[in-house]
């Protein structure tokens, strides 16, 4: 009898397959009956290393070649980390699960060994990130913050050398590559609030094939997936893209659902914030309220 085998689409960076393989070996565990293969594509974000993120389109740069490559029946399901997935999901495609979620704080990282409060002024600090470059400007106007492109490990020897002072990076993936040694200390979610899905691995299937769906779904975690739902609503009705320095954190609590969100404009100089709690049922309604708010605040002039 020949065995069941779903191909499983992955970026191709150490950490991308890291993740993947965690998601297989829990697949594999529940279905050894059977074969998950990990395809690896390269997408629009792994060839171009150079250019700031949000110069080339920021929304889908790490996403859209998987996602094209599930519709066009190349793979039968897809790893994404969450925070890369856009907020509006494409058609024919269904976010199947989310496992339970790593460390969703940022991490700060020194050369010399130096906490961000005391870091000397004029400093060089490297980010990617429009959110953490705003949202460290905003507390370190002395700063100065430069673009950093590459895997885990470049950005570390980038470090290592001196050619930065400090670095702030998702503390999810140093954890999951076994790196956490380099992480000086967590930034507190409160200053720094963490981008929509960050820490948490996404699933995605085709619409059409519930049968992979299913399988799927084994491994989802439903608090985080309820977590995630809620700040990915939350960007969608701001219309934030991968470019925008916006940060939210939904926090399950039994039958409740705490969202803290900020949206800063690009130099950190302007911030407005919105933190609500609702009944765990009204969690897109809670995402819909603070959206409101920040846009009666003026969000709408800060994401342009």
């Amino acid at each position: 009898m020949t065995r069941a085998i779903i191909r499983v689409g992955t970026r191709a960076s150490r950490l991308a397959v890291t993740q993947s393989m965690w998601v297989v070996a829990h697949l594999q565990r529940a279905h050894p009956d059977i074969e998950f293969r990990m395809v690896r594509i390269s997408t629009g974000g792994d060839e171009d290393r150079t250019r700031p993120l949000e110069q080339m389109g920021g929304v889908g740069v790490f996403t859209k070649a998987i996602e094209q490559a599930l519709l066009d029946n190349e793979v039968d399901m897809a790893v994404h980390s969450a925070k890369d997935l856009p907020s509006v999901m494409t058609e024919g495609l269904v976010l199947a699960a989310v496992p339970e979620r790593e460390e969703r704080a940022d991490a700060w990282l020194s050369h010399e060994g130096r906490r961000i409060d005391d870091t000397p002024h004029g400093a060089v600090v490297g980010t990617s990130s429009p959110r953490r470059r705003a949202m460290l400007l905003s507390v370190r106007p002395d700063l100065r913050v430069r673009d950093i492109r590459g895997n885990v490990e470049t950005r570390i020897e980038k470090l290592n050398a001196g050619e930065y002072d400090a670095l702030i990076m998702a503390a999810a993936g140093l954890n999951r590559l076994d790196m956490q040694q380099f992480i000086l200390h967590l930034l507190p979610i409160e200053r720094f609030v963490p981008a929509g899905g960050q820490g948490a691995l996404a699933v995605q299937c085709r619409a059409a094939d519930s049968g992979v769906v299913a399988i799927a779904e084994t491994i989802n975690d439903q608090a985080t997936l309820m977590a995630v739902e809620t700040e990915r609503r939350l960007l969608e009705r701001l219309g934030a893209g991968c470019s925008a320095a916006v940060g939210c954190a939904a926090t399950v609590d039994s039958d409740s659902i705490r969202l803290i969100a900020s949206v800063l404009n690009k130099s950190g100089e302007k911030r407005i914030s919105s933190e609500r709690t609702a009944d765990l049922d009204d969690r897109l309604i809670l995402a819909d309220r603070v959206a409101e708010e920040l846009h009666a605040q003026g969000a709408a002039d800060l994401l342009e």
